[in-house]
């Protein structure tokens, strides 16, 4: 409602681990099992950025998600089987304290918020970037992916993590048959020239300037 578009992301899956006590004899003892749930996430207006060339999410050609994790969720990342371990953990040992690249809406961010000064740049957080979106098969095999000769002139939907050395950290196709975008927009008012909506705050802008100039006079 304030910014005009809300952005949802899923299906996701995550993994859990429940403890269930098993009978062993004259013995109850833990077994930890784990699991697999489907869950939505939100994601922040300001950590998202898609194609701006197209005014409908499908038929769009990529968007990007900023993301920044501390050191154990990035470290966390190189526990999972389609990441690559050892260029995070490098990535890790070379930049002990962490590594944001500052953006201009993020200090602007900071001074509405009275966070001016509250954190640096060495604050222990690691930014790293998600992509969706089509990439012909050539780029697919220089990010790891084996593409057959005979389909590298192909474009294919993949999932692609990066970070912001240009480093690749993951690479794959979509992994969900019959599932493109993994975003979900919703909007307040849409704009029909942009992928992006107006809030209620624009929209009730003139109408709050001409309120202010009858009361000036």
């Amino acid at each position: 409602h304030l910014y005009g578009t809300g952005i949802l992301k899923g299906p996701l899956v995550e993994r859990k681990v429940r403890t269930r006590y098993v009978q062993k004899g004259n013995k109850w003892t833990a077994q930890n099992e784990y699991y697999t749930v489907p869950f939505v996430d939100y994601v922040p207006l300001w950590r998202w950025y898609p194609d701006m060339s197209v005014t409908e999410l499908e038929p769009a050609r990529f968007a990007f998600e900023r993301h920044q994790f501390g050191k154990a969720a990035l470290l966390g990342l190189a526990t999972r089987k389609s990441f690559r371990k050892n260029v995070i953990i490098d990535y890790v040992k070379a930049r002990p304290n962490g590594e944001v690249v500052s953006r201009y809406y993020d200090n602007e961010l900071k001074q509405l918020g009275d966070r001016d000064s509250a954190q640096a740049q060495d604050n222990g957080q690691y930014e790293v970037l998600e992509r969706w979106g089509w990439l012909d098969g050539s780029d697919l095999v220089e990010a790891g992916l084996k593409v057959p000769d005979e389909r590298l002139h192909e474009t294919f939907f993949s999932n692609v993590w990066m970070l912001p050395n240009g480093e690749i950290i993951k690479a794959v196709l979509q992994p969900l048959n019959g599932v493109t975008w993994p975003y979900h927009l919703y909007y307040f008012d849409k704009d029909e020239t942009s992928i992006f909506g107006e809030g209620l705050a624009s929209i009730m802008r003139d109408d709050q300037g001409m309120l202010n100039a009858a009361i000036r006079r």
